[in-house]
């Protein structure tokens, strides 16, 4: 099993700016009974942030836990591996196009835009635009490339390949033989 820890600053910062939106869409319109539609969409929203980040400030799920049944990503249902098609992280490439440093994150893209569904929703607007997931991986020690190989190897195994090993999948070149 492996598991990204989350880093709960994040989720305590929507926490708070949900708790003030409301305050913000109501105090200006307080003598004004007739205006309150203004205030609506601040109170939504405020409602929207509070409801979303208050179980995770309370219950402190992972950001992500791999194990051999799937993918959990810390709230909606386990994605099984055979839902996934790589787990990767991206290089950013200087103005010549050479590699210029590894990003903190991984990615994790999927054969079906559909299993994105089963994400906390709210993963969903960033994950089904794009079709892949990031996942941060600043709590966790450890080089990128490490914590990549060990996912991709676990997926590997649990989709049958039990020789699994952490690197690229490449195409066997096809037998010949060779006299001499």
């Amino acid at each position: 099993m492996l598991e990204v820890p989350r880093n709960i600053f994040l989720n305590l910062a929507k926490l708070g700016l949900g708790v003030m939106l409301p305050m913000l869409g109501i105090a200006p319109l307080a003598g004004c009974p007739g205006m309150w539609s203004y205030a609506a969409p601040f109170v939504i929203a405020g409602f929207v942030l509070v409801a979303g980040n208050a179980r995770i400030v309370l219950e402190r799920p992972p950001l992500l836990r791999a194990t051999s049944e799937g993918l959990w990503f810390g709230g909606g249902s386990i994605l099984p591996w055979r839902e996934v098609a790589a787990i990767y992280y991206p290089r950013v490439r200087d103005l010549g196009g050479n590699a210029a440093f590894q990003t903190r994150e991984l990615r994790i893209a999927f054969h079906r835009r559909r299993a994105l569904l089963a994400l906390p929703w709210m993963r969903w607007f960033p994950a089904i635009a794009l079709g892949r997931v990031a996942v941060s991986l600043e709590t966790i020690r450890g080089p990128t490339r490490t914590i990549v190989a060990q996912l991709e190897t676990m997926r590997r195994r649990a989709c049958g390949d039990e020789d699994a090993i952490a690197g690229r999948m490449t195409k066997l070149p096809p037998a010949r033989v060779v006299k001499r």
